[in-house]
């Protein structure tokens, strides 16, 4: 007996062992599913969080999004819902949270100004993703996401969010295969539930009090046991999903009762303990019968077995037929055993294999992706992995990127990486902008993007660029440009004033001039009068800055026109300058103020002539040229078409970088103090500018200077000059109505008319001017009126008094340029304008010419 039951006690063993070995595998098998499902679910997530990423920005860049044309955009938002099922909402709110534009219908006023992501892209202006919400435009769950639609100054002037849909995650968490009585949860780190299987409940709801419990567990991933709502005991598996930065962190959790979990093992020991026991007994009864070597040589056969189980190698079987006897039956249950755990290996391997499937698809997203993507070692920052974009970024060389040290390609001072690699542990990364060396030693400036990951347990730290070099050179430009607008409309402003005031001192002097017969005094105000021509002359070089000179333009021949100045071009320059002018043939044609234009080449003569102290060469050369789209962005505000080049080159002292950037600012001079206004090449800006043109400068210390300047082509026949005589004007107005809102500019005006034999009346108001223009208006002969004054502009004046008295003339007087006075109704109109400041005789001259045609 005793020998019998030493026989039948390994199988007892066995049973225990692998039903705890089965056990084990169980929970193994759970947190191995878990697993597989989570890092599915975030490969899933991350792809749709990155392409609602790059949707958001290539939306926001959208002329659509840029101008706030509400029309345009809910059209644009509507045909991108349609064309991205995937987003719940795609819409586009301003900086009070207000949406104004949505692919959904708005029902009621939304406001989002609440919502984290909303308030994350005003705190970083950059991409933004809130956490699991229900969505206040549609009423589904859904992940926000946002991006800044940004100005030309780079302020947010509105945000663009859309909404990531969760039915995807849903549908994944529905294929899953379970076993009856089994759940699926994924939950975010809040416990609320964002999808289960199987479903019938509410998805957004908080999760149980168990599965909540998993949150504080300090183990990535575990099993763990616990009371379910419905009073069942649950073995849990957990695993986190990693690098969803969509909600921080989640969890794919899945739970099956205790009793069902561990059934067959429960099962597998009771048939195994019930066997057991029948064996025991019919041994001790029958084991005369059989003899002692029958029983052991099965026991043997199953201990065998067991051993090579226990090795892991669950393909072995007993041997032993099927038959009625214990040993038979044990000998079976222990093939079913190694069944059983054959099939849990083999869905073990398959999950392996899953998981290798899903390292190749994000390797293959690193190799395709078109951004500069590098890999480096946290710790040496030597460069691990480089996809193809970079590789073509770099250059060819003669040495792979891989192996080399990330901060030897940065550039001087940015070969410090400690600001990028600042916040890379941060959920948002480290964002940052630095010079990086080409393989041929071009430098480029890039935005980096820099982040920490880990791979087959090594830190890393992946980098993402982004050249901006062309951005940058674009954004200086921009900037030069709007510098000089701005300081152009401060000159311009000045300078009309100063009109104003010039036009008293001048029109003062002249009559002084006339009554004074003393030399001393008579000397005194000449010099008045000189002085005071020499401020005009100023205002008039800044209001050409500033683009508000009064021009006549027509069709010119650009090598006609420099072929009649070349001999005072030859004077200006003296002796030991050498000038060299090189015209193209058939030259297009140009529509200018010739006298402006000659001024420009004047102006840009004498700089050179002034960079070439000690002697040199001038060359000027004309050619026609079509701009093309890569070439526009050296000159500022010019469209792809035709134009004629003029280009002016010394080879002289040259500029610096310094120099060049405020070479065309208002009284800026590199001249010793009293040899130089700083005007010539302003005005120069401002004429080229108002003629439709543009003008760059390139230079180098040392090697001279190429001003080139660009007029756009037309293709017209210059028309032909008529010369007319000046007849004497014949006779003078009896009254004449004057309005002009300066007080002294009135007073002036007023005596040059009374001093000229004029009867007038006068008034600062419009709206009194109208009351006296229809008192009088069988008498009144002339209206003389300022352009710009307040109430009424002169042209409204003009012709609410010819409503009355529509024969009467009109003579126009503004200190203001023909550009600034398109806006009041002069465009093209033929009036006849006197441009401040004047002398008294242009005044009446000008007058008389209005009263008397043939003059």
């Amino acid at each position: 007996m005793a020998i019998t039951i030493l026989a039948v006690l390994p199988a007892l063993v066995t049973i225990y062992t692998a039903s705890l070995q089965e056990r084990k595998l169980s929970e193994q098998t759970s947190q191995t599913r878990a697993r597989l499902m989570s890092n599915i679910a975030a490969t899933e997530l991350e792809r749709y969080i990155e392409g609602a990423r790059q949707l958001l920005i290539a939306i926001s860049r959208l002329p659509e999004m840029q101008r706030n044309d509400a029309f345009a955009a809910n059209a644009l938002a509507e045909k991108l819902h349609h064309a991205y099922p995937d987003y719940t909402v795609i819409a586009v709110a301003n900086l009070k949270g207000d949406v104004i534009f949505s692919s959904i219908p708005l029902k009621k006023p939304v406001n989002v100004a609440d919502r984290s992501y909303f308030k994350q892209v005003l705190k970083t202006q950059d991409f933004s993703i809130g956490n699991f919400q229900i969505g206040r435009i549609v009423n589904e769950p859904a992940i926000d996401v946002a991006y800044p639609i940004l100005g030309k100054n780079d302020k947010i002037k509105r945000i663009i969010f859309a909404g990531i849909s969760l039915k995807w995650l849903d549908k994944l968490v529905q294929s899953a295969r379970t076993v009856p009585g089994a759940t699926i949860s994924i939950i975010d780190r809040n416990g609320v539930l964002l999808a289960r299987n199987p479903g019938g409940v509410q998805v957004g709801q908080i999760a149980s009090p168990a599965v909540r419990r998993i949150i504080g567990i300090i183990k990535p991933s575990a099993t763990y046991t616990d009371v379910g709502l419905d009073g069942v005991r649950k073995l849990y598996a957990w695993e986190p999903i990693y690098g969803v930065r969509s909600m921080g962190d989640a969890y794919l959790i899945t739970s099956i009762p205790v009793q069902l979990a561990f059934a067959a093992e429960h099962r597998l020991m009771v048939q195994g303990m019930f066997l057991w026991i029948i064996g025991a007994l019919c041994a001790v009864i029958i084991a005369w019968w059989i003899g002692d070597w029958l029983v052991m040589g099965q026991v043997r056969r199953m201990v065998r077995t067991t051993a090579v189980l226990a090795t892991g190698d669950f393909s072995v079987r007993t041997g032993i037929p099927k038959g009625a006897g214990e040993l038979d039956v044990l000998a079976n249950s222990l093939d079913d055993m190694a069944y059983s755990l054959q099939k849990m290996e083999d869905e073990r391997s398959y999950a392996l294999k899953e998981l290798e499937s899903s390292e190749h698809r994000y390797r293959s997203m690193f190799r395709d992706h078109p951004a500069v993507m590098l890999l480096l070692d946290a710790h040496t920052y030597e460069i691990v992995d480089a996809n193809p974009a970079a590789m073509r970024f770099y250059g060819p060389s003669n040495e792979d990127l891989v192996g080399m040290r990330f901060t030897n390609l940065l550039e001087g001072a940015e070969q410090d990486i400690s600001p990028l690699t600042s916040d890379i542990n941060s959920k948002t990364g480290n964002f940052n902008v630095t010079k990086f060396r080409l393989a041929n030693g071009e430098i480029r400036e890039v935005e980096i993007y820099c982040g920490a990951v880990t791979l087959n347990k090594r830190e890393m730290i992946y980098a993402i660029m982004h050249d901006i070099t062309e951005k940058r050179r674009l954004e200086d430009q921009l900037a030069q440009t709007q510098k000089l607008e701005s300081i152009g409309k401060l000159a311009g402003g000045i300078a009309h004033d100063f009109n104003n005031l010039l036009t008293v001192i001048i029109g003062y002097a002249d009559m002084m001039e006339d009554e004074i017969k003393e030399l001393t005094i008579l000397h005194a105000v000449q010099q008045i009068k000189k002085a005071a021509f020499r401020a005009a002359d100023l205002t008039r070089q800044l209001l050409a800055f500033a683009r508000r000179q009064m021009i006549a333009p027509r069709v010119v021949d650009v090598n006609a026109l420099i072929a009649d100045i070349q001999e005072f071009l030859q004077r200006l320059l003296g002796e030991d300058v050498v000038l060299e002018v090189n015209p193209q043939e058939n030259l297009w044609q140009v529509k200018v103020d010739p006298g402006q234009i000659e001024q420009v080449i004047f102006n840009l003569a004498a700089n050179g002539r002034d960079a070439m102290p000690g002697g040199g060469k001038l060359v000027i050369h004309t050619r026609n040229k079509f701009l093309s789209n890569e070439e526009k962005s050296e000159f500022a505000d010019m469209t792809q078409g035709e134009y004629v080049e003029l280009s002016v080159m010394d080879n002289g002292v040259g500029m610096s970088e310094d120099m060049i950037s405020r070479i065309f600012e208002p009284f800026y001079t590199t001249k010793e103090q009293g040899k130089g206004t700083g005007m010539g090449l302003a005005s120069c800006y401002g004429i080229i500018r108002q003629n439709h043109g543009a003008i760059r400068v390139r230079s180098e210390i040392g090697k001279g200077s190429v001003f080139s300047i660009l007029l756009p082509a037309i293709h017209e026949t210059p028309p032909e000059i008529r010369k007319m005589e000046n007849e004497k004007p014949q006779g003078k107005a009896s009254l004449i109505l004057l309005v002009e809102d300066d007080e002294q500019v009135l007073d002036i005006s007023r005596n040059i008319l009374i001093n000229n034999g004029f009867e007038v009346m006068t008034t600062r108001s419009p709206r009194e001017a109208l009351n006296i223009a229809f008192d009088n208006a069988d008498r009144l002969t002339m209206l003389i009126t300022d352009i710009i004054m307040p109430e009424m502009n002169g042209k409204e004046l003009a012709k609410r008094v010819l409503e009355f008295a529509p024969k009467l003339p009109v003579m126009y007087i503004s200190g203001y340029s023909d550009s600034a006075l398109e806006g009041e109704g002069f465009a093209d109109s033929g009036e006849v304008i006197l441009q401040k400041p004047y002398l008294a005789d242009e005044f009446v001259k000008t007058m008389e010419t209005i009263l008397d045609p043939k003059t």
